[in-house]
C-alpha cells in the first residue's frame, strides 16, 4: 500500500457511526473558520409542502456551500505524515495538469499556448508559468462565419480570488507545500485553499462551455 492510500485508509469512513458527540467535537474544531450561517423559515416551500421548511444558508460560506465544513474538519483530523502525501497527490496533479496544458492540437502547437510553436507553460524558478501568445487565431468554417478553435492558459487556469488575481497551478503549489510542512500552517493553507479552487474549477467549468459550445456552432455549420 502506497503513502498516499494509507492516508486515505486511516481517514474516517462514511458507514462509521455518527454520535452527537462526535458533531460537537466537529463544530467546536471548525469554529471561527467557517461562517456561522443563518437559519431561516421558507415560506413559500412552507405553503407548498404544507409544513414548516426551514433553509440552512450555506451559500454564505466563502466556497458557497456546506462542504467547507467537512472538508476543513477532515483536515484537521489528518495527521502530518497523512498531510505529506496528499501534498505529493496535489503536486503530481499539478504536473499532470502542466502535460496536459503543453499538449499538442492538428496544428502542432500547445493546446493553451495560443499560436506559440513551442511550450504553453514552462516551469521557471519552480513556477508554471505562461509563455504562450494570448491570442488564438480564428478559423473560417464557411458561410462567411469564424470560429476561435482553443483557449489559452489564462482563459482557463487564470482567476481572481479573495487574495487577488492567481491560477490553478499556484493554488495547487502553495497548498501541497503546505501539507508537506505540516502543523497548524497546514490546516490553515488547506482552509484558504478551499475557496481558491472552487473558483478556479468554475473557470475552467466555463471554459469547457465555451469551448463546447464552439463545437456545437462547428457541427451546425457542417450540416449545412
Amino acid at each position: 500500500m502506497t503513502q498516499a492510500s494509507s492516508a486515505h485508509a486511516d481517514a474516517p469512513k462514511a458507514t462509521d457511526q455518527l454520535t452527537l458527540a462526535d458533531v460537537r467535537a466537529a463544530a467546536a474544531r471548525i469554529a471561527g473558520a467557517v461562517v456561522r450561517t443563518p437559519m431561516l423559515r421558507s415560506q413559500t416551500l412552507s405553503d407548498i409542502a404544507g409544513a414548516d421548511i426551514w433553509l440552512k444558508f450555506e451559500n454564505h460560506q466563502f466556497t458557497a456551500a456546506y462542504k467547507e465544513r467537512g472538508a476543513l474538519n477532515a483536515l484537521l483530523q489528518l495527521s502530518d505524515e497523512q498531510r505529506a502525501a496528499i501534498g505529493a497527490e496535489i503536486g503530481t496533479l499539478s504536473e499532470n495538469l502542466l502535460l496536459l496544458a503543453n499538449g499538442r492540437n492538428a496544428a502542432g502547437h500547445a493546446l493553451l499556448g495560443g499560436q506559440a510553436s513551442g511550450a504553453a507553460y514552462e516551469n521557471i524558478a519552480g513556477v508554471a508559468t505562461f509563455v504562450g501568445t494570448n491570442t488564438v487565431d480564428p478559423l473560417e468554417i464557411g458561410e462567411g462565419q469564424t470560429v476561435t478553435p482553443g483557449l489559452t492558459g489564462p482563459q482557463v487556469f487564470e482567476f481572481t480570488d479573495a487574495n487577488g488575481a492567481t491560477d490553478l497551478f499556484q493554488v495547487f503549489g502553495n497548498l501541497a507545500a503546505a501539507l508537506n510542512a505540516g502543523g497548524t500552517a497546514a490546516s490553515d493553507a488547506s482552509s484558504a485553499a478551499l475557496g481558491s479552487l472552487d473558483v478556479g474549477l468554475e473557470k475552467v467549468t466555463t471554459a469547457q462551455t465555451m469551448i463546447g459550445s464552439r463545437l456545437n456552432w462547428v457541427e451546425l455549420m457542417d450540416e449545412r
